[in-house]
Order: C-alpha cells, then sequence, then structure tokens
C-alpha cells in the first residue's frame, strides 16, 4: 500500500508498506496514489504502480 513519506521533500517519493509489515520507499510515478494498493513481482498485471522483473516488461 502506497504511503506518503513525512520527511521527504518531494511528492515524487513515498513508502510502501507490505503486507507483512515490512516497508520500503520508492520514487511514485504519475497517477499514483496514497493508499493504493499494488502488486510486486512476477506474473503482477502490468498496471500504473505494480512492481515487475524486467525480463517480463513489454517492449516498446
Amino acid at each position: 500500500m502506497v504511503q506518503p513519506m513525512h520527511h521527504c521533500c518531494t511528492e515524487s517519493d513515498a513508502e510502501i508498506k507490505l503486507d507483512n509489515r515490512k516497508a520500503f520507499y520508492t520514487v511514485t510515478v504519475e497517477s499514483m496514489y496514497v493508499d493504493q494498493r499494488i502488486s510486486i513481482g512476477p506474473g503482477s498485471p502490468l498496471a500504473i504502480g505494480n512492481i515487475i522483473p524486467l525480463g517480463e516488461a513489454p517492449k516498446a
């Protein structure tokens, strides 16, 4: 789930909180929003905010 970073100086950074209570920080993309649910890993659907392995990224 996407959470805003309270100590950050730009609007393009966010804290991602995982279901297992771990978290990491990332740069957000346009159209992401607070409390957005995202999918991470192989087989994740291609959607804004989801994180997929580079090898699964579509070729332009």
